[in-house]
């Protein structure tokens, strides 16, 4: 079937800028027939967003990003259709929401300490979680960087005086809570990951026997041709699905809704092979 998807967004509710509703227009707008949101670490704008799908002829993927920890690397699982309401997911968030304001409290204080004037009040206006973006995207609106990729490279990037860490979950159980809740757990962006090839297809073997079930392969960074086969030829390998999106942030992040790299877009067959693993 024509038309195109994209199954890697996220809204105001983490550490985007669009609105659920206005993710859905612009997809609308723009001819994409199916995208999924997948805010980081919460389920708070999935409601919204299912909603504006019906009414604008949009199709949804309900669907989550978790942070989580493999090997000493941070590696982020996508997880689609799953049941975000089910009590193992509503407890695991409230986890996660603690331990990552508990960081962001730390980390501003550090930039107080630094001489930048960031009070709790210059965040009111997020409706979910606060993440290091946000953070970022204060910063720039007050003057205080150039631009936000900045705060990242000189204040709050990793390695950076105003970083701070966090526990994570590991990878393998964030992969058997999405499946625990009836979805379906997805690597996200490989190519962010720098590993070697043999070390990533060592744990892409794991987290399949744990229940992974595909690669995010149309990704619009690092994913050129020859990153896209390898990840196509692992795929094949361990019968996992092929998926694409752009990690739209709005506002947040220089790249286009429904499309990879390159201007590739992502072609709607990706989201007709993962409605078919639904449980």
């Amino acid at each position: 079937m024509n038309g195109y998807v994209d199954l890697h967004t996220h809204s105001c509710y983490s550490d985007g800028t669009d609105s659920p509703e206005a993710i859905i227009y612009k997809a609308a707008a723009t001819g994409i027939r199916a995208v999924a949101l997948t805010d980081h670490d919460t389920v708070a704008g999935l409601d919204e967003f299912s909603k504006s799908g019906q009414e604008q002829g949009v199709e949804t993927v309900p669907g989550i990003e978790i942070s989580t920890q493999m090997r000493n690397i941070e590696v982020h699982i996508l997880g689609y259709y799953l049941d975000h309401r089910s009590d193992s997911m509503k407890n695991f968030l409230i986890g996660q929401k603690n331990s990552r304001r508990e960081k962001i409290d730390k980390m501003l204080v550090r930039l107080r300490e630094m001489g930048f004037d960031i009070k709790e009040e210059d965040f009111t206006g997020s409706k979910g979680i606060v993440t290091r973006g946000s953070v970022a995207g204060v910063m720039h609106k007050k003057g205080f960087v150039r631009y936000k990729k900045e705060a990242f490279e000189k204040y709050i990037g990793e390695g950076q005086p105003a970083f701070v860490d966090r526990e994570r979950i590991g990878a393998i159980k964030a992969v058997e809570l999405i499946v625990d809740c009836g979805g379906i757990p997805v690597i996200a962006h490989p190519y962010l990951y720098e590993m070697e090839d043999d070390e990533f297809e060592s744990e892409i073997k794991t987290l399949t026997d744990a229940g992974l079930r595909g690669i995010e392969v149309l990704y619009p960074e690092g994913h050129t041709d020859g990153r896209e086969m390898f990840y196509r030829t692992l795929a094949k390998k361990y019968s996992l699905l092929i998926t694409g999106g752009s990690d739209y942030h709005g506002d947040n992040k220089t790249v286009k809704l429904g499309f990879a790299l390159n201007n590739k877009k992502i072609p709607y067959e990706i989201f007709e092979a993962l409605k078919e693993c639904r449980v």
